[in-house]
Parts: C-alpha cells; sequence; structure tokens
C-alpha cells in the first residue's frame, strides 16, 4: 500500500496518525480506496478511508 499512496504506519493527517492498513473497500464509483486503521492524538481509534484522512474535513475524532 505504502508505495501507491505514500502512506505508511506513524505518518500523520490533523491529530490522527496511521496504525495499519485496515482493509480495501469499492465507492459507489468503482473507485477502490484503502482504509486505514488511525489513532487519534487523545487516544480514539477509527477505520477511515484515506479520501477522508486527506481531506480537510476530518482533523481529529473531534476532540478538539
Amino acid at each position: 500500500m505504502e508505495e501507491k499512496t505514500g502512506v505508511f504506519p506513524g505518518k500523520k493527517f490533523g491529530r490522527w496518525t496511521v496504525i495499519e492498513f485496515a482493509y480495501s473497500a469499492a465507492t459507489e464509483e468503482g473507485q477502490v480506496l484503502p482504509h486505514l486503521r488511525v489513532a487519534c492524538e487523545c487516544g480514539t481509534s477509527k477505520i477511515l478511508s484515506i479520501k477522508v484522512l486527506r481531506s480537510d474535513d476530518m482533523q481529529s475524532c473531534g476532540c478538539s
């Protein structure tokens, strides 16, 4: 995954830190997106798509 996306464990997006690859899923348009297990600086863990992580819409879990 790292070669194609430039995303690797430890990479930060806002307050999120990538922990590991979780799975890939297709969008309604047929685009396959990787989903990653991430942890917020406050300790909250989630699985988010790479599209969500790269947007400025979700920089944290809502803790700040």
